[in-house]
């Protein structure tokens, strides 16, 4: 929505199946250092890889952690176990540099809930056997 609200709109008004994670619920997926640490102790070539990139994001950030928001809403198409949904109507339309839904429209399926550590502990067992 940040980058580019026009085609946010153009997407969400859409006849898509669409999937909406609000960031004010997928910030509970919060990716730390013990997480690094777990994934890194998998041995597996893409979680080096992922590690280091893990690393030099939180050194530019000054910080020891980061949140998963897109990896939270993506995860749910596979396994849902870790969110709550609700069918709701969504219409979205531009506000200046911005974008504002309402409760209209044809129905997405809404995020409500993330259960943050049950997510990252599928993510980190799921990309420690990965490659």
């Amino acid at each position: 929505f940040y980058c580019d609200p026009g085609a946010a709109v153009v997407v969400l008004n859409s006849e898509a199946r669409i999937r909406l994670g609000p960031l004010q619920v997928t910030r509970r997926a919060l990716f730390e250092t013990e997480h690094r640490q777990r994934l890194l102790e998998t041995g597996s070539a893409l979680a080096q890889l992922l590690t280091a990139m893990f690393d030099q994001y939180i050194e530019r950030r000054e910080r020891t952690w980061t949140r998963l928001f897109d990896p939270a809403t993506l995860g749910s198409i596979y396994d849902e176990s870790f969110v709550t949904m609700r069918r709701r109507p969504l219409r979205a339309e531009r506000f200046e540099e911005s974008v504002r839904l309402e409760e209209a429209g044809r129905k997405a399926e809404v995020i409500e809930e993330v259960d943050g550590p049950k997510f990252i502990a599928h993510l980190v067992e799921l990309l420690g056997t990965a490659g």
